[in-house]
């Protein structure tokens, strides 16, 4: 545990609904502190923090406010946080699984499980969805669907790990119960804060009787600089492949969903400067939330803010398990005047949206979701959603950095 002074691996706050502990870290090249807030349910809650003063920009240290966090809005206390804060321009990181990104279906009116959005499995197993999106009070048009699993809503239980003065971590463990999900998944959940980097892995086990699906993600919301304009982000995105989906993202059966990013029918192609590996994708002025796929063994992400002389880095690590990552989601709302929405979200998940869609299967062969599935020993759906067979592990391990930028 950390002394007085706040360095190391301490909890910051216990209440009723959440527990926050805080890693923090003498930067010495800077002279100042960098650090992250995580929350039991694996969420960072501080992601990254720029430092207006110091040109060289790296990830510093901000306790968060947890007086807005309102437990008595309906809504899960971290949730509720990020509408409060992450939104508007706090940045937070959150655990997604083991659904990624919306799952679109009936909402049922009656019996036990009203209100909840149902997903069939495999054609026989019935899951059972918080219907959770859109946030109550937006009046945003779209229909009530589920988004983003079952684990931003879990408290698992911490330990802290310190290796040394900077390499600073929290293991969080806990279970996905047969009773929500096909069968019971063990979750350990691991966040290191070393120097230069914060690394997110997920071990997860079928520890039940029957086949379980499985997906995951991470949601990491940058912030833009202040003296970055939206047109200048650049993001290198080694994809080969964007994916079409409908308004309530199932599969485009008008057409293939998979379209190449080079082909200039693909309404993104536009964005697309370079047609190397690195395919270097600007920004622009327009909302994007797109999900991309058809991506090389060891892919490296990279959102660059030329502007401010640095960018951000992502890349899965060796030990994850093979064909695990196979897509990622772009997010990047519109800013609002006030600095809201100044943010970009970039998720390594595990297949694509409404992944219990049958749609899906139709387009399985030669699909880019499974271009490095077959050393996993995994299954997969048409989605390139997961299935663990009871017995079977897999292990999602992302890294994340700054990286400068040559003026």
């Amino acid at each position: 545990m950390a002394a007085a002074t706040g360095l190391g691996v301490r909890e910051v706050f216990r209440g009723k609904n959440m527990a926050c502990w805080s890693l923090r870290i003498p930067d010495r090249r800077l002279g100042a502190f960098r650090g992250i807030v995580v929350t039991d349910s694996g969420t960072i809650l501080s992601k990254v923090g720029v430092d207006g003063r110091d040109r060289e920009r790296e990830m510093l240290f901000r306790e968060p406010d947890l007086n807005k966090v309102d437990a008595d809005m309906g809504l899960d206390p971290v949730y509720s946080f990020l509408v409060e804060r992450g939104l508007r321009g706090a940045g937070h990181d959150c655990p997604v699984g083991p659904v990624v990104n919306r799952q679109d279906g009936t909402v049922l009116t009656e019996g036990p499980h009203r209100g909840k959005v149902l997903a069939v499995f495999d054609n026989k197993a019935e899951i059972f969805l918080p219907q959770n999106w859109p946030p109550p009070g937006t009046g945003w048009p779209e229909r009530p669907q589920h988004i983003h699993g079952l684990m931003a809503g879990m408290r698992l239980k911490m330990t802290p790990l310190v290796r040394g003065d900077n390499d600073l971590g929290i293991e969080l463990t806990g279970e996905i119960p047969s009773s929500v999900w096909p069968s019971t998944l063990s979750i350990k959940h691991r966040i290191r804060l070393s120097y230069g980097a914060i690394t997110r892995t997920m071990i997860v086990k079928n520890i039940g009787t029957s086949e379980a699906p499985f997906a995951f993600a991470s949601h990491p919301d940058w912030l833009v600089p202040e003296e970055q304009d939206r047109c200048g982000v650049q993001l290198g995105l080694p994809a080969l492949y964007s994916v079409a989906v409908d308004k309530n993202l199932h599969p485009n059966l008008s057409c293939n969903p998979f379209i190449k990013v080079t082909d200039p029918q693909n309404p993104l192609f536009r964005r697309f400067t370079s047609r190397d590996e690195s395919r270097l994708f600007y920004l622009g002025e327009t909302f994007i939330d797109n999900c991309f796929t058809g991506l090389p063994k060891a892919p490296v992400f990279n959102i660059l803010f030329p502007s401010a002389g640095y960018g951000i880095q992502v890349r899965p690590d060796r030990y994850s398990t093979p064909g695990l990552i196979n897509a990622f989601q772009v997010f990047a709302p519109l800013w609002k005047p006030n600095g809201a929405f100044r943010e970009i979200a970039l998720e390594l998940q595990t297949g694509a949206a409404c992944p219990f869609d049958p749609e899906w299967e139709t387009y399985r062969e030669g699909s880019p979701f499974f271009w490095h599935s077959g050393d996993s020993g995994l299954r997969f759906l048409g989605s390139g959603m997961a299935v663990l067979r009871p017995g079977q592990e897999v292990t999602w391990q992302v890294e994340e950095k700054i990286i400068p930028l040559g003026r």
